[in-house]
Formats: C-alpha cells, sequence, structure tokens
C-alpha cells in the first residue's frame, strides 16, 4: 500500500501522554504500513473522554466514520471549542476562541485517518496502534480476550498487555463490553489515564459533522 497517513494523535485530542517534541499531523508511508491492521469502523462511532492525569482536562468529544472522516472536539475548561475535522483529504481546524478557520488539502495518494490515543516517539510502535474506535480491536489482534474483575467502582472487563516495560489496561463494561478506561504505565509510573464518559459505536452517519 502506498499511502500518506494523517495522524490525529494525542496531540490533537490534548492529552498529556503525549512526545510533544512531535507535532506533526501529517506523516510520511512508512515501510512497515502493508502489515498494520488499519482502524476503519463502518459505523459511525462517538467518543466522549477525558484523561483524568491531568488538572483541568478539556473534554474531548470524537466522531468517527472508516479511514475518511473524523472530527475532534476539544472543549476547554472556559467554554472556548477548538475542532480538528477530517474529510479526507481535506481538513480544517476550527478555533472558536478567534473564530479562525485553517484549511489544509493533503495532495498525497490515499491518504487515512488514524485517531491514535497515545503517539511520538516516546511509544513502541505497538502503543500507537490503539485507536478511538477499535479498542477492543486492539486488544483482540494482540491475542488478549480478558476477563472480568471487582474492582472498588465495580464489576469490570479487564484487558492487559504488558510489553518493553509499558503496561496498557483498558477496563470495560461487563455486560455491553463498552470502554470506560484507558490506563498506560511506563516502567510502573502512570502516563496516561483516559475517562470514556459516553461510547457509541453503531451510530448512522452524519456526514455534516465531518465539514466545517
Amino acid at each position: 500500500m502506498n499511502a500518506a497517513r494523517r495522524v490525529l494523535t494525542c496531540l490533537a485530542l490534548s492529552l498529556p501522554a503525549c512526545d510533544r517534541s512531535a507535532p506533526e499531523v501529517v506523516v510520511p508511508p512508512a515501510a512497515r504500513v502493508e502489515a498494520e491492521t488499519i482502524c476503519a469502523p463502518i459505523r459511525m462511532v462517538r467518543v466522549v473522554l477525558q484523561d483524568d492525569s491531568a488538572e483541568n482536562a478539556p473534554t474531548v468529544t470524537i466522531h468517527r466514520l472508516g479511514t475518511r472522516y473524523g472530527r475532534v472536539d476539544v472543549r476547554a475548561a472556559d467554554g472556548t471549542v477548538r475542532s480538528t475535522i477530517v474529510d479526507e483529504p481535506e481538513s480544517w481546524i476550527v478555533d472558536s476562541a478567534t473564530n479562525r478557520v485553517t484549511h489544509h488539502r493533503d495532495e498525497r495518494q490515499a491518504p487515512l485517518l488514524r485517531l491514535r490515543l497515545f503517539g511520538g516517539a516516546r511509544y513502541p510502535d505497538w502503543i500507537s496502534e490503539l485507536e478511538v474506535g477499535c479498542e477492543i480491536d486492539f486488544f483482540t489482534r494482540n491475542g488478549v480476550a480478558g476477563g472480568v474483575e471487582s474492582t472498588i467502582e465495580g464489576t469490570v472487563r479487564v484487558r492487559l498487555i504488558s510489553r518493553e516495560g509499558f503496561e496498557v489496561r483498558l477496563e470495560s463494561d461487563p455486560v455491553s463490553d463498552r470502554p470506560r478506561q484507558v490506563i498506560l504505565h511506563d516502567d510502573g509510573v502512570l502516563v496516561g489515564f483516559v475517562d470514556y464518559l459516553e461510547y457509541t459505536a453503531d451510530l448512522k452517519p452524519r456526514l455534516e459533522l465531518f465539514k466545517p
């Protein structure tokens, strides 16, 4: 596959567990792209999440459909919203605080939308494959089925991967299996804690969401 890939990393999601020295949004194709399993939901996914590892963290609402359509709305504590909207190969950044709209067109062949929870040079490639909308698939591809556990907050289904000093834990509803939390540790240190406030994975497409 000869493809350029648009990457809306955790930088776009305003999550602190990012390598902020590498803020590029569009990256060239890599040699390993052919071996990647691409996250491409066939029904629209809507997710509302927050990173509980940061004080006054913004609320992030994400819509995605396939590898073409994506929208990330980041609402700050003061009520302003910064939206990144993608209808490949077009994308826009809309800032309500400044009323400014920035447009970009990716002229390269077959760009693919990626919505990574954790990205950047700090993390190994396998962690960067964890995407919003395909969380369960990520653990399934890595051979993790998960099991039910009791926690302080109640019963949850837990999936856990430990590799290269990193530990990624997904907690989901024991009945519906909808994600509730993703927790990331690096050598035992908590570096990411994403709380899913809402998760709906079987919505009818609303293509008007993917225009500014």
